[in-house]
């Protein structure tokens, strides 16, 4: 087990635009985006070189308060070992993420990225706590960027993510990744009962949601993990993710984000995140007011 007592905050480059890399970036033909890339992990067997990392709390932070915390360790339920990461969430904020450099991609490609991931909870979608549902607010989240991702100090001195956007709680997503919904166990299922759950989304190539770019040298980032509204200790086994990535033949069709969706009813966001309206949707009409645009 690593035990985290003090939060790093190390400086970096910022992702690189898309207009950057537009002029490198190859041509998806139909037969490349009938491929695809994958990267499967069974944290099961390993950490298979994934690091904790944690954002959205005080610089200065009591460590016996926050408990910060991830490692390979024995799960409570049938795998025998599985990828721990937890936190007492007194910012009422935390962030906790996983992150691993990949390689083995197209240089400077542009890719819709999808992911799988299947864990251990033990609390439900209905269930009550201190500022928020321990199931129903605690959202998990993946996404990919160019560089590693980094921290920032803000006015108020906690810690940010400095280059990675995929959003806040309940929030669709970001420029770098999405929200695949609150991680609880279904309504019903018993407190403090660990069960196996998976959460997933495809990512269409042709609709992005989000886009991750490849650096020149064909490596990039991956990032999974839960942004938390529940004010309590938050403890999470990660078993198995997959990520695939696909070239995106149209790097001008990225998705605006989608309206934030009720965090109870996963159903619901996911049909709301593929029906989200593309730039190209919400193009200023050619008769228009220009006292209102």
């Amino acid at each position: 087990m690593k035990s985290i007592t003090t939060a790093l905050l190390v400086v970096g480059t910022a992702q690189l635009s898309s207009g950057t890399l537009a002029s490198t970036a190859p041509q998806a033909t139909d037969s490349l985006l009938s491929q695809g890339k994958t990267y499967a992990y069974d944290f099961t067997a390993g950490t298979h070189g994934w690091t904790g990392r944690f954002a959205d709390l005080p610089v200065e932070h009591d460590p016996d308060d926050y408990m910060l915390t991830w490692g390979f360790e024995p799960a409570p339920v049938g795998v025998g070992r599985a990828l721990r990461i937890a936190a007492d969430n007194r910012s009422d904020d935390i962030s906790m993420m996983f992150a691993r450099r990949i390689t083995g991609l197209i240089p400077n490609a542009r890719y819709a990225v999808s992911g799988t991931i299947d864990y251990l909870y033990n609390a439900t979608l209905d269930s009550s706590g201190i500022g928020g549902s321990p199931g129903a607010s605690v959202y998990l989240r993946y996404g990919a960027i160019l560089d590693e991702p980094t921290t920032r100090i803000d006015e108020i001195e906690h810690i940010r993510w400095d280059n990675l956007d995929m959003g806040n709680q309940a929030d669709p997503g970001g420029e770098n990744g999405i929200m695949i919904g609150p991680i609880g166990t279904p309504p019903g299922s018993g407190e403090g009962v660990w069960l196996p759950q998976n959460r997933s989304y495809t990512n269409d190539p042709a609709h992005p949601f989000f886009i991750a770019f490849a650096a020149p040298d064909a490596s990039a980032w991956l990032i999974f993990g839960t942004e938390s509204g529940f004010e309590g200790f938050n403890n999470i086994f990660y078993t198995a993710a997959t990520f695939t990535f696909q070239l995106s033949p149209n790097p001008a069709n990225w998705a605006e984000p989608v309206s934030a969706a009720d965090a109870f009813d996963l159903l619901t966001f996911l049909n709301a995140a593929q029906q989200r309206r593309t730039k190209a949707d919400i193009a200023a009409p050619v008769e228009h007011d220009p006292d209102d645009y």
